[in-house]
């Protein structure tokens, strides 16, 4: 006899392991949505997310896309979606890199074909909080109302059972599962081509979790088979999963069907064609037996199904035996693809990251000249902020003593917590750097090289070999014009593409790699990010700034900040400006940034008359403070990878017009957060200019869309995610071969 828990709807007791605390009352729940080339069904996914009755501040969605070329990461972002670009991996793989990107007490995953019910969070975070004792819960997906015959009869194979109730397996297109318990398992298996569903929960329930059935998490699955072809297809895929899995562990009673009947099917499907090849010999009673066979286990397979939903209208009997018919026969063949697969070479993807012990250990390694630029900002305040429990990061320059106004370790001191050094060379082909860096890797057995330009691209290619170290690079851009640097970045696109991953910070990189032939699935786009807690706006200091800066009351700033080097076209924002004061002669221009162009450029305001009214500041560290002189923002480059200093007004709620170019327009979208224009378009940028100090509410609208949006998918937080989950997935992919290595070295 077994004794009820209170408030588990008369679910038996049985031994369970300590779970964690249950989450707050109100716990932050991360949707998981894997996603390859279905857009329309994406957006009417993230719209019934986005529907539910549930706090909308405790819910993040993340999007991990497999490769789609029909807009599909657009529709994710437009949504708010936190966008990983992850092609070429296997389900099981893309939901475990997202999942290690989402920060949810609740890991809810739901395949992108799916529609959730308005209460569907409330009710999974309800299910959690009344029983502690459950690991995952979930509940089997529903045809959609007006699908097909097909789709109808198949959602019979599905027994939807009680309001709740404990079961043996759940779907992983509508499940949710604690967070510490899926960390606590590794994850899904990254190996299985399919049913890394049904192996979780088959993990989960060898450690003595349960696993809750709950009517209330209802869900409509766009993606059933809507003809007789559909469902073939589909459940000869899904089979080559499935007796892999069952085999795994022991057996119970009530999973010998699953593994027999399929085995049964295909040998009765083989003893029909075997006798109908032999009728001359006789054979015809063998596959009639044979045929006999497979129909009678269809029929009790149909029988269920009719059970579920009833004989009438007669129509359903045959209907129901049909879809049972193409279902088994399936199945039984899924056995004999399985096998056909492995024998084709198909190598297991990487076990799932959590299950290394130590803390990732990376060098970020870049060489630069002066006081840097963008790339630094995100890498010192990366490795300041990396977990030190997960990830080892030191950060390497390689300086150049010919430089005097070199700055990066001074910008390191004060932002402490960076594990800093530098390798001293003496000219830019020194030698002595490849033995310091040899050694740097050895001593602190660096797993992972994470370059930045093209000098240390080719030196984290040469450590790989020579070391073992694997080899990352983030693609920041090729800025440069001159004859020599266009020759490095050729060969730079030539070594890259060697690299077994790459980080490109714009689509249009991404684009220019893999044309490079970088292949497409080891190319991620990961944009850049900004600390919005630093980079915020305090109306109190504008009246200060502006001060400061000779701006008086009444008159309208407009500030830019780049590096001044011909590729960001200051030239033709000074040609705009000029057109603009003739009629605005309110006007002021503000040009932080230092660099090869300044001598030309102020010799270019003193000819357009504008000199008095525009000022250039030179290298300036107060950025934030600047940002609260400005009236608006302009970019006016003609190439850029994805700006920081976008990123910096965004955050700062300056109004953006900036040329479309580069990840520009991945960060402000146009009318969204920003006015975009045509690259080298004075005229263009003119006009927009003139709009946003015209229409100042659509403009205060765009700003706060920005702002909004770097809280969100373009925080520094979520960038920092992205890129742990590639070191995470480098790690875990070699260990063993790299470690070897270095102990034949020893």
């Amino acid at each position: 006899m077994t004794r009820a828990v209170p408030g588990t709807s008369g679910l038996p007791e049985t031994r369970a392991p300590v779970l964690p605390p249950p989450p707050a009352p109100t716990p932050t729940v991360s949707f998981v949505i894997p996603v390859r080339d279905d857009a329309v069904r994406l957006q009417r996914c993230l719209e019934t997310i986005a529907d539910n009755l549930f706090p909308r501040e405790r819910v993040e969605v993340v999007v991990a896309d497999n490769g789609s070329t029909d807009g599909s990461e657009r529709v994710a972002a437009e949504a708010g979606a936190t966008v990983l670009s992850l092609p070429g991996l296997r389900v099981g793989a893309l939901r475990n890199r997202a999942a290690r990107a989402a920060r949810g007490d609740i890991l809810a995953f739901v395949d992108a074909d799916h529609e959730i019910d308005r209460r569907w969070i409330a009710s999974a975070a309800d299910a959690f909080a009344q029983r502690p004792w459950v690991a995952a819960v979930g509940a089997l997906c529903h045809a959609p109302a007006d699908g097909t015959w097909v789709e109808a009869t198949y959602d019979a194979l599905r027994d939807h059972g009680p309001e709740a109730r404990e079961v043996r397996w759940l779907g992983s297109g509508n499940l949710a599962v604690r967070r510490q318990t899926f960390q606590e398992l590794g994850g899904f298996d990254e190996s299985l081509d399919a049913c890394e569903d049904v192996d979780l929960c088959r993990r989960l329930r060898a450690r003595g979790y349960r696993i809750l059935a709950d009517g209330r998490l209802r869900n409509v699955h766009l993606g059933d088979p809507r003809t007789l072809g559909d469902l073939f297809r589909k459940e000869l895929w899904r089979s080559r999963g499935s007796l892999r899995v069952s085999l795994r562990g022991p057996l119970a009673l009530r999973d010998l069907p699953s593994v027999a009947i399929p085995v049964v099917q295909l040998g009765l499907a083989v003893a029909t064609v075997v006798g109908l090849v032999a009728a001359p010999l006789g054979g015809l009673p063998v596959a009639a037996g044979a045929g006999l066979g497979i129909l009678g286990l269809s029929s009790m397979r149909a029988a269920r199904m009719l059970r579920r939903t009833g004989v009438r209208p007669l129509i359903r009997v045959p209907r129901s035996l049909a879809v049972a018919l193409v279902y088994d026969l399936a199945r039984a063949l899924g056995i004999v693809a399985r096998a056909r697969h492995h024998r084709g070479g198909t190598a297991p993807a990487a076990a799932p990251a959590a299950v290394i012990r130590r803390p990732v250990r990376v060098l970020e390694l870049r060489s630069v000249r002066g006081t840097g630029g963008g790339p630094e900002k995100t890498i010192l305040l990366g490795a300041s902020r990396t977990d030190p429990a997960r990830f080892a990061v030191t950060v390497c320059y390689l300086r150049d003593l010919r430089d005097p106004v070199f700055a990066v370790d001074e910008r390191a001191e004060r932002l402490g917590g960076v594990d800093y050094v530098e390798v001293r060379e003496r000219h830019s082909f020194d030698p002595a750097i490849w033995p310091a860096l040899r050694r740097l890797v050895r001593e602190r057995e660096i797993d992972v090289v994470h370059a930045h330009d093209y000098k240390t691209n080719l030196l984290a290619l040469l450590l790989s070999r020579s070391d073992g170290a694997i080899p990352l690079s983030t693609v920041h851009g090729w800025t440069g014009r001159s004859r020599k640097e266009r020759v490095y970045y050729w060969f730079d696109r030539r070594v890259l593409a060697r690299f077994p991953a790459l980080i490109a910070v714009s689509s249009e990189i991404r684009a220019e790699l893999v044309r490079a032939g970088a292949p497409p699935e080891r190319v991620r786009v990961v944009l850049n990010g900004i600390d919005h807690r630093v980079f915020r706006r305090d109306r109190a200091r504008v009246p200060a700034m502006r001060t400061a800066l000779g701006i008086a009351p009444g008159e309208v700033a407009i500030g830019a900040v780049a590096r001044l080097a011909p590729e960001k076209r200051f030239d033709v924002l000074l040609d705009a400006f000029a057109a603009l004061r003739r009629e605005r002669p309110g006007l002021r221009l503000c040009i932080a940034g230092d660099g090869p162009a300044r001598a030309d450029l102020e010799r270019a305001a003193a000819s357009l008359g504008i000199a008095g009214a525009c000022r250039f500041l030179g290298n300036r560290a107060d950025i934030i403070d600047l940002h609260h002189a400005f009236d608006l923002f302009v970019q006016s480059s003609e190439y850029e990878g994805t700006p920081n200093t976008v990123l910096e007004a965004m955050a700062l709620e300056t109004p953006v017009v900036a040329t479309e170019v580069g990840g520009t327009g991945e960060l402000a979208r146009h009318e969204v957060e920003g006015l975009l224009v045509p690259p080298g378009d004075a005229d263009a940028m003119v006009r927009a200019v003139r709009r946003a100090l015209d229409e100042p509410e659509a403009t205060a609208r765009r700003a706060a869309a920005a702002r909004a949006r770097v809280e969100g998918e373009l925080s520094f937080e979520a960038r920092m995610r992205a890129v742990e989950a590639v070191y995470e997935d480098l790690a875990a992919a070699a260990p063993r071969g790299r470690r070897a290595r270095r102990r034949r070295r020893a």
